[in-house]
């Protein structure tokens, strides 16, 4: 624009221009989520999906949360977070939350002793890690309101925290079933695996990095393979539960499994899974404690079988996080001091 002897805008104008485009995209979000909700309901009631009371319907949703930088597992001090919540059926966004611990104009008036007038964004003044929780809460809870249906089973990564707001805190909690995100269960599986080996270097040879993604593809390809089962199973309603507790034994059987197969122990893999021996059992070869570890990883992930059988992902509202960190800069940038 210099260039071109085109003066900038303002800040002031800026910041008004801002304004002015922000509230006219809530409204289309507003919109949007409006009418995603009433095509979920339908759906809902078209499967006969209704609660106990015969009348409100009951959906599956995809839920995840993120911040303003990245945490890597152990820093939890964004100043803002974001969490989601979308159709499984219509694969569209139902519910978005953000909460601020930060606004810059609050902090500038602040230092100067002084106070104004603004639209405040600060909202939240408790820890940034409890903030995807609580955006969730807020939106399982106004679920009826916002859409006339209740999230009765939602899909989410491992955050045990999440699930036991919602069971505490929202007021058909008792009701609210969580289906594991495979692809995140079996994600820490490996990075526990990882975790055995470093241990010592007589582990490191035998649980080899190659072996490790054997045994990770191996707890993936059962979860698929059952699932599939299960969608294909045509029959009642109870013979359908019947068939589902079958296979999440199965499924759980196959899982503790796998890290005999890939040693070499071939006793208990079915079909699908191998063609039988194809070398030494060395698994034997392993010292008795990390015996006991990569069994107590393996038994971690096959608790969860009931709510795997299902091959559920996260993957509809990590897609939005996604775009989130790709526009506020890869979290490198701060852009959470107004209006985030």
């Amino acid at each position: 624009m210099p260039v071109m002897e085109i003066p900038t805008m303002s800040k002031g104008a800026f910041l008004r221009r801002e304004e002015s485009i922000g509230k006219m995209w809530k409204g289309t979000l507003i919109k949007e989520m409006t009418e995603a909700g009433e095509e979920e309901k339908m759906l809902a009631e078209a499967a006969g999906d209704f609660c106990e009371d015969g009348t409100t319907p009951w959906i599956t949703v995809v839920v995840d949360g993120g911040w303003s930088h990245r945490s890597h597992g152990h820093r939890y001090s964004a100043n803002s977070g974001v969490a989601v919540i979308v159709g499984k059926r219509t694969q569209k966004l139902l519910y978005l939350g953000v909460r601020n611990k930060l606004c810059s104009t609050c902090e500038y008036y602040a230092k100067k002793g002084e106070r104004k007038e603004h639209s405040c964004y600060r909202n939240w003044d408790q820890s940034s890690g409890a903030m995807e929780a609580d955006i969730l809460v807020e939106g399982f809870q106004r679920s009826t309101e916002m859409h006339g249906v209740q999230y009765r089973t939602f899909i989410g990564d491992g955050d045990s925290s999440v699930y036991y707001q919602l069971l505490t805190r929202v007021d058909y909690g008792r009701f609210i079933k969580k289906n594991e995100c495979a692809n995140h269960v079996v994600k820490c599986y490996t990075s526990r695996l990882y975790s055995i080996a470093k241990e010592s270097k007589g582990t490191r040879s035998l649980l080899s990095g190659p072996r490790i993604k054997r045994i990770k593809n191996g707890a993936r390809k059962a979860v698929s393979h059952y699932a599939k089962i299960l969608r294909d199973f045509e029959g009642s309603e109870q013979d359908l539960n019947k068939e589902k507790a079958r296979l999440i034994h199965e499924l759980a059987s196959d899982i503790r499994n796998g890290p005999l197969h890939v040693f070499g122990s071939h006793d208990g893999c079915k079909s699908y899974f191998c063609n039988g021996s194809k070398g030494d059992n060395l698994y034997d070869g392993l010292p008795k404690i990390q015996q006991v570890k990569l069994m107590s990883a393996a038994n971690i992930i096959a608790d969860k079988a009931d709510r795997l059988i299902t091959d559920d992902t996260s993957n509809l509202a990590e897609a939005i996080m996604s775009l989130v960190a790709k526009f506020a800069g890869g979290k490198q940038i701060n852009r959470c001091q107004r209006g985030s």
